[in-house]
């Protein structure tokens, strides 16, 4: 069985790339998984970086804007952006400096305002109390931050 070309595998990443925007190491991870060569996924994750196919920055702004409106915090976004990832140094501050420039408002206030803006939104009772409480800390909110927007609310 003759192994699959090049061509196989750029179709497998545009493939992939179909459904949403991908940093270069998860593109590669992806192809890795599917089989294609180590070398093989770096031509092709350097020819789709060199078309604007693929591009780390453009990657990180909608990863920010994504998990921010879905209440994760800013500690946690950033950690999961050079982790998971991959995105650090230089590239990530040009993301953080662009969510920076597009929000400055959401981005200057820090974890605590948007903790307290999430409990506001979300207080119904007393009741709520531990139920919001795991839902910040879930969302990478420390638990400092958690207790005083909490209090807050009191």
């Amino acid at each position: 069985m003759v192994p699959p070309s090049l061509e196989y595998y750029r179709e497998r990443a545009y493939q992939i790339l179909e459904s949403r925007e991908h940093s270069v190491y998860e593109l590669r991870q992806k192809l890795l998984r599917r089989g294609c060569p180590s070398d093989t996924a770096d031509i092709i994750t350097e020819q789709l970086q060199g078309d604007g196919l693929l591009d780390d920055a453009r990657f990180g702004l909608m990863f920010v804007r994504s998990k921010l409106s879905q209440d994760w915090s800013i500690k946690r976004v950033s950690f999961e952006l050079q982790k998971k990832h991959h995105i650090a140094g230089e590239t990530f501050d040009l993301v953080m400096e662009a969510y920076a420039q597009e929000c400055p408002d959401d981005f200057d206030a820090g974890d605590d305002c948007r903790a307290e803006r999430i409990v506001g939104r979300r207080w119904r009772s007393s009741k709520d109390t531990e139920k919001i409480f795991r839902y910040l800390v879930n969302r990478g909110f420390s638990i400092s931050c958690a207790r005083k927007a909490l209090q807050s609310r009191s």
